[in-house]
């Protein structure tokens, strides 16, 4: 949207953590000549979550089938240790709520791309470009001004503020030994919107063993 400055769009690599708070949108695209894996890790404890202990997910854009929604929801309620499956009607994307010609004066486009964005995809929530992405980046002199320009509080922090940091840097390793390996941990100190979250992760690199 023209009138959000505070969208960004995230480069992603293999070994990236990335810490999203209940409520926020980010971008992140994949560039590299690997396929993209991506785990996700929620907590439903926190406090935004004030229904239930079911997993609930919904779309900015597109949808999701019948079908890929009972997928999704199988393996949810796995996770969460529940034997009983119960298929709800397919979830929709947040512009399922509002009215069509309505959406399409507010964002000036014609009603054939507000129906685009609102219809059902069976795409998945990785998306592959046909195409080759380009994406618009502010000048260095306008990124230089807006760092230095007044902030307004919370909405900036989150938008700003660091949201991934990667856990397969060597030089980074937390522990180290020649023979057994490493541990690299993401925490607080090297993820500071973790304290939001009030999470961290860790991850192991053993060294193989070998018999002389």
């Amino acid at each position: 949207m023209s009138g959000d400055q505070h969208q960004k769009v995230h480069r992603i690599r293999r070994g990236d953590v990335i810490a999203v708070p209940a409520g926020a949108a980010h971008w992140c695209y994949n560039d590299g000549n690997e396929e993209l894996i991506a785990v996700s890790v929620l907590d439903l404890n926190n406090n935004a979550n004030q229904l239930d202990q079911n997993l609930r997910g919904f779309m900015l854009a597109g949808g999701q089938s019948r079908h890929g929604q009972e997928r999704y929801e199988r393996s949810s309620r796995r996770y969460a240790g529940q034997s009983e499956w119960s298929i709800e009607e397919t979830f929709h994307n947040i512009f399922r709520g509002f009215d069509e010609e309505l959406m399409a004066e507010a964002f000036n486009v014609p009603r054939e791309t507000v129906r685009r964005m609102r219809q059902d995809s069976n795409r998945g929530l990785i998306v592959k470009c046909r195409e080759d992405m380009r994406i618009m980046s502010p000048d260095q002199e306008e990124q230089e001004e807006f760092e230095s320009s007044p902030r307004n509080g919370l909405e900036e922090t989150f938008c700003t503020m660091k949201i991934k940091h990667n856990i397969e840097l060597h030089r980074q390793a937390d522990v180290y030994t020649k023979q057994g390996g490493r541990i690299n941990i993401v925490n607080q100190q090297k993820l500071p919107i973790l304290q939001f979250l009030d999470m961290s992760a860790e991850r192991g690199h053993l060294m193989p063993v070998r018999n002389t």
